[in-house]
């Protein structure tokens, strides 16, 4: 409870000792060159807007030197924070990892289920082609009385249409037979024909659809409003970008990255002015700022 007291105490005497110095908090970005948003966060102890760690522990002694106040319980307060979303970051984690095993055992367990049914229906299936394959006798004897009719019917009929051929004048068959070789001969052709038409119907009916690419890279810029940002590290560098309309993302470049956009408006928030070099349009931007020094910087 005392620790907790002094902390609180610690965040308040930074305010307290600012104000009976009477200054703003502009007064101490001008000292501290630390930004207004990252000094009122120290202040009220929003730990959760300040940039990455290595740049905030730095904005907190160099916020707390200029007031005079003891550094050290203001750092231990923000490793207390730091501390508490790594255990977020496990627990998340640990439940992440529950879950996926409860759906992979469930899976197990529908697999092995799904596996004794294929071999049931394997098994029913093997055993209904054997029923079929020694059916009873009985049926076999049907089936052998049906034939043997089928076979007397069919012999009854070519009887009958040999005595009615040995009646007809053999040059009428004769004649009748190159007539039907004669039609036969012609229906080929034509039923040839016919299909070839169909099939050139087909193909004349297939049409290849191809998309049309997508222009709109820029959406609410011309071409020619597009300008191009190069940033070079040579010292490790905390930048905050917004690029146009879109929503703003953090970067941290080491010594010797680079980094290329190309957009019609730039927003940038810099923690080390003196670590970077900018080309915009392909011109050199000189004497961003010292070391250390945090600059925000809109382009054009």
């Amino acid at each position: 409870m005392t620790a907790d007291k002094n902390i609180n105490n610690d965040f308040n005497d930074l305010k307290t000792k600012r104000e009976a110095m009477r200054l703003s908090l502009k007064d101490v970005y001008q000292q501290t060159r630390v930004s207004v948003s990252y000094l009122q966060a120290i202040e009220n102890n929003d730990f959760n807007t300040l940039p990455e760690p290595a740049y905030a522990r730095n904005f907190i002694k160099t916020y707390a030197r200029a007031m005079g106040v003891e550094e050290s319980l203001i750092l231990a307060r923000y490793e207390e924070y730091l501390n508490s979303l790594k255990m977020l970051d496990d627990m998340e984690t640990d439940e992440s990892a529950g879950t996926k095993g409860f759906f992979a055992s469930t899976f197990t367990y529908y697999r092995k289920i799904l596996g004794v049914i294929f071999v049931l229906l394997v098994i029913f299936s093997v055993m209904w082609l054997v029923s079929m394959q020694y059916s009873p006798s009985s049926r076999v004897d049907v089936d052998r009385s049906i034939m043997s009719k089928n076979i007397n019917i069919a012999s009854e009929k070519q009887d009958i249409s040999e005595e009615k051929t040995s009646d007809e004048l053999p040059g009428s068959d004769t004649a009748q037979k190159n007539e039907n070789v004669a039609d036969g001969k012609s229906a080929v052709p034509a039923q040839k024909t016919e299909q070839s038409q169909h099939v050139s119907v087909a193909e004349s009916s297939v049409k290849k659809v191809t998309p049309s690419p997508s222009d709109n890279v820029y959406e609410g810029y011309d071409d020619k409003d597009i300008n191009s940002l190069v940033i070079k590290a040579n010292d490790a560098t905390w930048i905050r970008m917004k690029i146009d309309q879109k929503p703003s993302f953090q970067i941290l470049l080491q010594p010797g990255e680079k980094v290329e956009y190309k957009a019609a408006i730039f927003d940038m928030d810099i923690g080390n002015a003196g670590g970077v070099e900018l080309q915009f349009k392909g011109k050199k931007i000189e004497n961003l700022g010292k070391p250390g020094e945090v600059i925000r910087l809109r382009l054009p």
